[in-house]
């Protein structure tokens, strides 16, 4: 199921001068479908939360690295959890002192991890 809600908003007001980068790394292998409509949503709620990184979407599952303010951090995992495929899904998390990512890319793959072995089957 794709959600069209919008994310919750984040604090325009802060800066990332003013506070640490919270970076995420996750993944989750879940069975996933209508592709493209997640990506344009993801794509949207990021630009929306002035989030910079990288998501990958399969249907095998997604794998993300995303760095931003608190409020965007915890408003875009808010916003993917809402989806019953990804309420599962944890975020490993660190601080650092800038944005280490200098764009956001929502990218279509065959496979979140490359396993390089076809008959592999993560999710299941």
């Amino acid at each position: 199921m794709v959600t069209t809600q919008n994310p919750p908003a984040a604090d325009a007001s802060c800066e990332l001068n003013d506070q640490p980068v919270v970076n995420i790394s996750s993944y989750l292998f879940a069975k996933l479908d209508n592709l493209e409509d997640r990506r344009k949503d993801l794509r949207q709620a990021c630009k929306a939360l002035q989030l910079m990184g990288t998501i990958l979407l399969s249907p095998e599952g997604i794998n993300l690295f995303l760095a931003g303010t608190r409020e965007s951090i915890d408003a875009i995992l808010v916003h993917l959890r809402r989806d019953p495929l990804f309420e599962e899904l944890q975020a490993k998390e660190s601080l650092s002192d800038h944005q280490p990512f200098s764009r956001m890319l929502v990218k279509l793959k065959k496979e979140i991890i490359a396993f390089g072995v076809e008959r592999v089957k993560p999710q299941q």
